[in-house]
């Protein structure tokens, strides 16, 4: 029979390598949770990412809306404007003439 001198360094070299599996295990163990936790990070990342390319193609999608309505409204006003001048224009032809003199002559005279 062995003696508890003669057991006890066989008990903590056998302690001593399950301490070492145990360590190394704890070790794989965080290195999947620190794997895990950056795939995880990375695909809130590019959920964010997606989420705000997503706000500014709307944003852009509105303001383009904006502005080709004033676009059209401005269109609009011109031609009315355009319509009604040429109305005036054959109404008083000959006002309209004179008015065409005194602004080109202003010019002339800025100039």
């Amino acid at each position: 029979m062995q003696s508890d001198a003669t057991r006890e360094p066989n008990r903590t070299a056998s302690t001593k390598l399950n301490d070492g599996k145990s360590n190394r295990n704890d070790f794989e163990t965080l290195r999947r949770d620190v794997t895990k936790l950056a795939q995880t990070v990375s695909d809130l990342t590019q959920n964010q990412a997606t989420a705000a390319r997503g706000q500014v193609s709307q944003a852009l999608g509105a303001a383009s809306d904006q502005i080709a309505q004033s676009a059209a409204a401005t269109q609009d006003k011109l031609m009315s404007l355009e319509a009604d001048l040429e109305t005036y224009v054959r109404q008083k032809p000959l006002y309209s003439v004179l008015v065409a003199l005194g602004v080109g002559f202003l010019l002339g005279k800025m100039s």
